[in-house]
């Protein structure tokens, strides 16, 4: 009888010690999950801020074109072709032109940098000799 008892009593110690690791795995579970979800609110407000940010300056930058445009058109887009070209041409480390081609044709060029050269090491002259 003293061991049914002894073992009743390590039973219920185990199974209190099963609830508070079931509580603690609860906790810490719920706690990473809130964690998680305020993140992703907060990332989707910051992407939804920038987002309404960037058409809003769309808006301001087309409103702030449309007279230009509906004014002189051909030189509008001259204009910004020529802007855009010097923003390329700028920041770009090698300039290709390409030749116009036939109209109504696809001219595909391929265009690969050559393979840096090996460099020579020189033999130093012996002056001895």
């Amino acid at each position: 009888m003293k061991d049914a008892f002894a073992r009743v009593g390590e039973a219920e110690l185990r199974r209190g010690k099963e609830i508070n690791d079931a509580h603690s795995y609860e906790n810490q579970t719920i706690s990473k999950a809130r964690a998680e979800a305020e993140a992703r609110r907060n990332a989707g407000e910051a992407e939804r801020t920038r987002l309404v940010e960037f058409v809003a300056a769309e808006v301001e930058r087309f409103t702030n074109n449309l007279p230009a445009w509906q004014a002189n058109r051909a030189l509008f887009m001259q204009q910004r072709q020529a802007e855009t070209l010097q923003i390329i041409f700028t920041n770009a480390q090698e300039t290709i032109i390409a030749p116009k081609g036939i109209p109504g044709r696809v001219n595909w060029i391929e265009i690969n940098r050559e393979p840096p050269k090996p460099k020579v090491l020189e033999q130093p002259k012996d002056e001895h000799h």
